[in-house]
């Protein structure tokens, strides 16, 4: 661990964190194994699977940092592009055997001779005899390891891939074989196939405000420096990194420490550090049997073996494929970012499905819409043409349908080939009209299916570009033919405008007529079940009543005795209450009567009492007003008297009268007191007084 400093420690710990987990991870599935095992039928090979995989990986030139081993494509995103390099292949294969099964089962000849698959980048992976197995093999059987293990892993490479013709340095000495891209011995020229970085061209990096900027040569030169130092001890340098020719895009591989992490057999110390674990039950007994042993295989050739055996066996299923892309990121909410579109497409292997469609005849259409579709073709009258369509039977079955639709398909064909094929053509873009391809294609551009098998719908096939430029034929066409028929249809519907309204009051007040049928029914078929319902009820009722009486009739026949008797005890005990009743209602009349009296004669006597006190004041206020009127006429008498002018009056009253003084009336009127009445005084005074004899006062 000490030979290689601060690095190799820091590989080594990844590399006993990296069996451990691969350790526990297939204890974890031979555990689960066993457990579900019991419970399979015997013999049964059937199951669903979920395979679920990251995808492809890699970090982009501009992205890496390969001083120290920063950021670099290292042996764990090789492994993962080689799982998606196999099955991408897989995926492929189940494309192209749909695809062939589609044309088989219509009769079609045709082949994918010329798609250019994934396979030489597949067995130059994966392969046991392949360059990568063999280079990684190498250092290990010749017992280098460390950096110069790395470095005759790199040369064996070259070597290896240079003998398969699989290796170019130029993108123009590509070939449909090349998966190996080489770098310059010394870094000093780019990379060709990727757009540069500090393995051999001038890179760019990010400055503090995020933007990208250009290295300068010296800082360029003191990187590469360094990183080619830590590749070889001695020497000029060279450098770490080779580049792969994947299906999803070109990936430059930094191959520093490849032989530590594929190392599947732990050193000595780092067996003797795992056995000592407490974890006697899992670590001490799994690591404690293991030793030094160079004839296992790495971890790259024991994970491509695994990937064949799983491939084998998904080719014993039936495969569905589930494809997701992110559509921007980070994500938000209706945004697509087109870039991260279309590089998700090509890493996930999408565009080649799409290559495999390209190849053959992607519009497919039955029969009948086939010939829906091209009719207006035919019958176009700017192209005229002897092509005789077969009349359809409306009244015809299904069967007879079918088969007028596929001779009519049959002799339209040729007159689309013939006719169309050419013209839209040479409407193509340049570009296409010089792809051989394209040039191939022309000379068939549609065809008919003739199924084996009569269950079997038979479909016509065409080319994408030849469908997309006759369909702007047809809407020319169909434009041409709708501004001709415009101005009849508008035509027809104003003459026809009368009976359109006819009919649209007709429909609303057929509504309205069914309603008062249906109801008139209603209300019929109503009475005459209520006639019947109450003929049957009145029956019903006469009867009752009749049952009733006669049941009446016995009950009194039968109890008569017994109600005489019960008559008789009834009126005893009536008589007895009305006797009783009156005893005690003549008894309560006299006490009340009594009470009455008494109380009737305690308030004479208390009122008789308050009247002779009140009389006897009246007349003490009697006697004192008589006094004080005396008094007041004796004074009004002497006053008159002295008087030498004034004259005397014509009545005076005799001696021994008393005078009594009448004061005026007030008489209310209409609840208001009216002006006082006077009544007429011969003597000139206010007051008018009447003499009358003492004894007549008195008496009065």
């Amino acid at each position: 661990c000490n030979k290689g400093g601060a690095a190799g420690a820091r590989v080594l710990r990844d590399t006993v964190a990296r069996m451990i987990y691969n350790a526990l991870f297939e204890w974890i599935v031979e555990q689960c194994s066993k457990v579900l095992e019991p419970k399979s039928p015997p013999g049964s090979d059937v199951f669903l699977g979920v395979l679920d995989i990251f995808g492809f990986e890699f970090y982009e030139n501009h992205e890496l940092r390969p001083v120290n081993g920063m950021v670099v494509n290292g042996l764990d995103q090789l492994n993962i592009n080689i799982c998606n390099e196999l099955l991408q292949q897989q995926f492929v294969k189940v494309i192209f055997n749909l695809e062939l099964a589609t044309y088989d089962a219509q009769q079609i000849d045709f082949s994918f001779d010329e798609y250019a698959d994934n396979k030489p980048a597949c067995d130059f992976l994966s392969k046991a005899s392949g360059p990568l197995l063999t280079a990684l093999r190498t250092p290990a059987e010749r017992h280098k390891y460390g950096q110069e293990g790395d470095e005759l892993f790199l040369r064996t490479l070259n070597e290896a891939a240079a003998k398969s013709h699989q290796v170019a340095d130029d993108r123009s000495k590509y070939d449909p074989q090349t998966v190996m891209l080489k770098f310059s011995e010394r870094g000093m020229r780019p990379f060709k196939g990727m757009s540069g970085g500090l393995y051999g061209a001038i890179a760019a990096r990010e400055d503090d405000h995020g933007n990208m900027v250009k290295v300068g040569r010296a800082e360029w030169k003191e990187a590469v420096d360094q990183v080619n130092a830590s590749f070889v001890e001695k020497g000029a340098g060279t450098t770490p990194a080779f580049g792969v020719k994947h299906y999803a895009a070109e990936v430059a591989y930094d191959c520093r420490s490849w032989l530590q992490k594929d190392k599947s057999t732990p050193s000595i110390e780092m067996t003797d550090c795992l056995s000592r674990s407490g974890d006697h039950d899992f670590m001490a007994k799994k690591f404690g049997s293991l030793g030094d042993d160079h004839s296992k295989p790495g971890v790259t050739a024991a994970f491509c073996q695994s990937l064949h055996e799983l491939l084998d066996t998904l080719s014993h299923c039936d495969m569905n494929f589930v494809r997701c892309i992110k559509t921007s990121n980070p994500l938000y909410t209706e945004t697509f970012q087109s870039a991260l579109i279309l590089k998700q497409l090509q890493y996930t292997g999408m565009l080649d499905t799409l290559n495999i469609r390209r190849y053959g005849f992607p519009q497919r259409l039955t029969a009948q819409d086939f010939v829906d579709w091209a009719t207006i073709l035919v019958k176009d009258p700017d192209h005229p043409n002897d092509v005789c369509l077969v009349p359809e039977d409306p009244a015809g079955s299904q069967q007879q349908r079918q088969e007028t639709a596929v001779e009519n398909a049959g002799r339209i064909a040729p007159y689309l080939q013939a006719a169309w094929a050419e013209r839209i053509f040479d409407e193509l873009a340049s570009s296409d009209r010089n792809d051989p391809l394209f040039i191939k294609q022309k000379e068939q551009v549609v065809v008919v299916g003739c199924p084996r098998d009569g269950s079997v719908a038979p479909l016509i096939m065409m080319r994408d570009w030849f469908m997309t430029g006759v369909e702007k034929y047809r809407e020319a066409i169909l434009r041409r033919a709708t501004a001709i028929l415009q101005p009849a249809v508008q035509a027809g519907v104003h003459s026809q405008m009368l009976y359109g309204k006819l009919v649209r009051d007709a429909k609303k007040i057929q509504p309205m007529l069914r309603g008062l049928i249906d109801r008139v029914d209603y209300m019929n078929n109503k009475w005459n079940a209520v006639q019947i319902t109450a003929r049957s009820q009145l029956c019903a009722a006469v009867k009752a009543k009749i049952s009733r009486a006669e049941y009446h009739a016995m009950r009194s026949q039968h109890f008569e005795g017994m109600n005489r008797q019960h008559i008789a005890v009834l009126i005893k005990a009536a008589t007895e209450r009305i006797r009783f009743r009156d005893t005690r209602h003549h008894h309560l009349v006299d006490g009340v009567v009594e009470q009455v009296v008494a109380v009737i004669s305690q308030r004479k006597e208390a009122i008789l009492c308050d009247a002779r006190e009140v009389y006897a004041e009246a007349v003490q206020k009697v006697h004192d007003t008589r006094v004080l009127l005396d008094q007041l006429d004796r004074l009004q008498v002497g006053t008159e008297s002295e008087g030498p002018d004034q004259a005397a009056p014509a009545s005076i009253p005799p001696a021994g009268s008393k005078v009594v003084r009448y004061f005026p009336l007030i008489k209310r009127v209409g609840g208001q007191p009216s002006q006082p009445v006077v009544a007429p005084s011969t003597f000139a005074y206010t007051y008018n007084f009447v003499s009358k004899p003492i004894k007549q006062q008195e008496d009065e």
